[in-house]
């Protein structure tokens, strides 16, 4: 059960910071959220529950998971750039992170996942526990669902795109425009420094 505070709290505050009505009603929005994990988590408490377990298991940790990371460790250590990391961390925290996370950030953690993508996209589609086999149909179906995954990433980039991007620009440079940081170094310092005044009463 403890396992589930996190993740329940990362969801919770990920929709609080987009629509702020759940933030000012937090306990309500809470136990909502609880509400619908309980009955999506239903069929996983009945007789055939153990099957329902095996199949997310197969499915919803799959290669889209990971493929989301890798879109993630991309986006922030070579588009937002490791040394805007670096300065955000110094702002922060005082200090800089050394050259081994540097390179753990950029290098080892994408190419590792991605090994991980290959990998599990080469391994055996059959899906098997204890003495029953998964029929075909829900491999399939198991693959379109691991897949609606990605679909975030393609969709926002289209709608960013049409809805921010200069159209007196040319092609190449409304591309170029969505993968340059929106927050410059001089201006997150000040709001960082805007935030960190406080009156003493």
């Amino acid at each position: 059960l403890d396992s589930d505070f996190g993740g329940l709290e990362a969801m919770y505050t990920a929709l609080s910071d987009e629509y702020l009505l759940l933030r000012r009603h937090r306990k309500f929005g809470m136990f909502i959220m609880c509400c619908i994990l309980v009955i999506a988590c239903l069929p996983t408490v009945t007789n055939g529950g153990n099957y329902v377990v095996q199949y997310l298991d197969k499915f919803s940790t799959g290669p889209a998971l990971m493929f989301v990371v890798m879109m993630e460790a991309i986006a922030a250590s070579w588009v937002y750039g490791i040394n805007n990391i670096v300065y955000d961390i110094q702002l922060h925290l005082g200090f800089q992170p050394n050259y081994f996370f540097r390179f753990t950030w950029k290098i080892l953690c994408p190419v590792i996942v991605t090994l991980l993508i290959i990998f599990s996209l080469i391994s055996p589609d059959e899906l098997k526990y204890r003495n029953y086999l998964y029929p075909s149909w829900s491999i399939i179906f198991g693959w379109c669902f691991n897949m609606t995954l990605i679909l975030p990433i393609p969709i926002i980039i289209i709608y960013v795109f049409i809805r921010y991007s200069d159209s007196e620009k040319s092609l190449k440079e409304r591309i170029y425009s969505l993968f340059v940081p929106t927050i410059t170094k001089q201006r997150l310092k000040r709001q960082l420094e805007k935030r960190s005044t406080f009156v003493v009463s």
